[in-house]
């Protein structure tokens, strides 16, 4: 009997499958390209650092004074800094003044003197008028360079007392200066690629926002056929055979399981297709498919059990879905919108769609683990909610 009810609705379902696909896939997918659009500078403005110009003239020409060169030229900082060699200081500060270059780093005659002597040695950076505070990154490296330099000054000054020996000093400051190098760059490369860090796009953010929005919409399709079969009388007619009332409130709920975790599959392979990468942890992404399809059965459990009519049911439940993708950031940017609502956490919608965009940047299971527990114990609520409603609507229907 529960196997024939199961055909039954499947046959039901399949025949109006092309007004849910053209609803709950096509309708949804289409919006999240639109919002993507619109919102496109909102979500990813212009993240490419602008080129920094750097000159730079060496009066030293010492090992000590190349490092900080080997710095600026290293691959890592070649992305964002544009720096250039000059010999000449008049002309150097022309180029300031027109500001065709964003600053200039001057190495003093007495640099290496001053590193060998153990004194404090110092670079001298000039920013062009018009610089941005981008330059600020120019002089963090700098800063950053004379900081270890400096410290290792005191060192040399302790080998030249120790030691006194010209040729061993200088053979143990060729080994110390590429690690100096090393190390400024290391910490300058990391410090500079976190403003670069990765970031979903405006239609990434909207398809995981629109799919926690239309998937209320998935669960009222087995519930419109529970609440149909209640108002025609095919219930009535069911209790004549072995079936129960709660034989048909597990068939819907199972139906409401294997209906949501095939469309919201589908919605996700599709976008997929279409660029919008979910990234390859495919574990967790099947773990939140199979949560968020518990879940909407959870609901349904509920909802099936509360109305008795269609007309009723979609009056209400229509709005309250519309008012929840609302607060839940359906459609605006959650991280950007100027009215920041305190109680959208309360909102399911709001932790779906934030788990998809962690999967989206790449994150593990450890980064959903909230919105994981949150949408479970939603769903188990619900579903131990609706159970004993059935359970009470069963003695009713005998």
């Amino acid at each position: 009997m529960f196997k024939a009810m199961i055909i039954k609705d499947l046959k039901k379902f399949a025949a109006s499958v092309k007004l849910h696909i053209l609803l709950i896939l096509v309708f949804p997918i289409a919006l999240s390209f639109i919002y993507g659009f619109l919102y496109q500078k909102q979500v990813n403005p212009d993240r490419n650092l602008t080129k920094i110009k750097v000159a730079f003239i060496d009066e030293d020409k010492s090992n000590y004074s190349k490092g900080i060169e080997d710095i600026f030229k290293n691959d890592k900082l070649k992305k964002f800094i544009d720096f250039n060699t000059e010999t000449n200081m008049d002309v150097l500060k022309k180029k300031l003044k027109d500001s065709k270059i964003d600053a200039a780093i001057e190495i003093p005659k007495d640099f290496s003197n001053k590193v060998q002597g153990g004194k404090k040695a110092d670079i001298k950076m000039i920013k062009s008028l018009t610089a941005g505070n981008e330059t600020e990154i120019v002089y963090g490296i700098i800063k950053s360079y004379l900081d270890v330099i400096n410290n290792n000054s005191m060192v040399t000054e302790t080998l030249k007392n120790d030691i006194g020996s010209p040729r061993k000093i200088n053979e143990i400051s060729y080994r110390i200066i590429p690690n100096i190098v090393k190390l400024s760059t290391d910490n300058y490369s990391k410090i500079s690629n976190i403003k670069l860090d990765k970031k979903i796009t405006a239609k990434q953010y909207f398809a995981a926002s629109m799919l926690a929005f239309i998937e209320f919409y998935i669960l009222l399709i087995p519930v419109t056929m529970m609440i149909r079969e209640v108002q025609d009388g095919t219930i009535n007619r069911l209790m004549s055979t072995s079936a129960t009332y709660f034989k048909v409130y597990v068939e819907k709920l199972v139906l409401t399981f294997g209906i949501s975790t095939l469309f919201i599959s589908t919605y996700i392979i599709i976008n997929y297709i279409l660029g919008n990468v979910w990234d390859k942890n495919i574990i967790e992404i099947l773990t939140m498919i199979v949560l968020q399809a518990f879940l909407l059965t959870g609901i349904a459990a509920v909802v099936m059990n509360i109305f008795k009519s269609t007309k009723t049911l979609n009056m209400i439940c229509g709005p309250i879905i519309m008012l929840l993708a609302f607060f839940g950031g359906a459609f605006y940017y959650i991280d950007d919108a100027s009215l920041k609502f305190n109680f959208m956490k309360f909102t399911l919608n709001y932790w779906i769609g934030n788990a998809y965009n962690n999967l989206m940047l790449g994150n593990g299971l450890a980064s959903i683990t909230l919105n994981l527990s949150i949408i479970f114990i939603a769903g188990a609520i619900a579903i131990i909610i609706g159970t004993l409603m059935a359970c009470k609507k069963n003695k009713i229907y005998g």
